[in-house]
Order: structure tokens, then C-alpha cells, then sequence
């Protein structure tokens, strides 16, 4: 399936850094974008239909996610 996230204010402007990196030893895709940064980190439980979203920012941000 495909998971959506939105985040407001939208740290996924263009011209605005972005990194995603899978750090599949650690089972996890970290994603840090905008600027100021806003890291987010994303895993899927193995055995529980379960998506985890992590997201660290040095201001408000609201989340949104949709499956």
C-alpha cells in the first residue's frame, strides 16, 4: 500500500533542501527536508498492520496521514 504525509506548514518546497535516506539495516526511511529542518522517520511493523511516523521540528508542525 502506499501511504501518504502531509505536514503544515509544507517543509517539501522546491528550491528547499531535502534528503530521504532507507536505513534498511535499522529497518527505517528518514526523511529531512526544509528550512528550518523538519526530520521525519518512518517504520512498518512486521508482524501488526502498523505504520509508525516519527516527526522532529524546532517549531509547530501538524501532521497528517492517510493510508
Amino acid at each position: 500500500g502506499r501511504v501518504r504525509v502531509r505536514l503544515a506548514p509544507n517543509p517539501f518546497q522546491p528550491e528547499m533542501p531535502f534528503r530521504q535516506e532507507l536505513k534498511l539495516r535499522h529497518g527505517y526511511v528518514e526523511i529531512v527536508a526544509g528550512e528550518p529542518a523538519v526530520a521525519i522517520v518512518v517504520w512498518v511493523e512486521v508482524e501488526q498492520p502498523v505504520i509508525h511516523i516519527e516527526v522532529a521540528a524546532g517549531h509547530a508542525v501538524a501532521l497528517e496521514a492517510r493510508y
